[in-house]
């Protein structure tokens, strides 16, 4: 994630530590609630099971 990193040496170049990390949290909570709300994410098919895996 480029984009994180980038944005991570932005916040801790403009706020303070708690505050970006504060930021950073926010995102990650909200990409969080995001994929569990989705839709695509909670009916998403199995995957194949592997024929060399048999117990």
């Amino acid at each position: 994630m480029p984009l994180a990193s980038l944005l991570a040496g932005f916040l801790l170049t403009t706020l303070p530590a708690r505050g970006a990390v504060g930021v950073l949290a926010a995102v990650m909570l909200t990409a969080a609630v995001a994929a569990t709300a989705s839709r695509a994410v909670r009916t998403a098919p199995p995957l194949p099971s592997d024929p060399s895996r048999t117990p």
